[in-house]
């Protein structure tokens, strides 16, 4: 399956604009990761060149909330499989927002962005988010559907998880 990858970690600024440059680079890294779909002459129609150029360039008149959506139409059609897309530290951008106050400016963001990726989108094989706080049923992420949530506490997972007991003794 192609993939998308892509980890939050590193968005961590006091303000949203700075947060917002950063969640641009990330996006830019990713199509970047995919630069073969850019490259294949004839396989992208003009606008959709245009926008992976915008993005590819941080133009800041880019669609970066429907970014990852539109790279999985892309994916999809050029390898004519469902696409794969793991997000690692999804929560970074909400709890910096949170701690430093632009609250509503990323929740509108990522929301836009999570749930256009996520839900319903019929070129979706499967999606993966990692972070700290718990993918909530209700709150920004309501809209997803078909959730399933494992703990680092689930013991179903345990030996996949951190360290086995006979590791720390040894």
């Amino acid at each position: 399956f192609p993939v998308i990858s892509v980890s939050f970690s590193e968005c961590r600024a006091n303000t949203w604009e700075k947060v917002e440059q950063w969640l641009c680079k990330l996006i830019s890294r990713v199509y970047n990761d995919h630069i073969y779909l850019y490259k294949v002459e004839g396989f992208l129609e003009d606008h959709e060149s245009l926008e992976f150029g915008r993005i590819l360039k941080r133009d800041p008149t880019a669609f970066y909330e429907s970014a990852l959506n539109d790279l999985t139409a892309l994916l999809h059609r050029y390898h004519n499989k469902r696409v794969i897309v793991l997000i690692d530290e999804y929560d970074k951008p909400v709890n910096e927002a949170y701690r430093h106050g632009y609250f509503d400016d990323a929740i509108s963001f990522l929301t836009s962005a999570y749930t256009g990726v996520l839900k319903d989108n019929v070129h979706l094989e499967k999606g993966l988010l990692t972070g700290v706080l718990r993918v909530a049923k209700a709150g920004y992420l309501s809209d997803l559907n078909n959730l399933e949530v494992y703990s680092l506490l689930d013991t179903s997972f345990a030996d996949k998880y951190g360290v086995l007991e006979e590791e720390v003794v040894s």
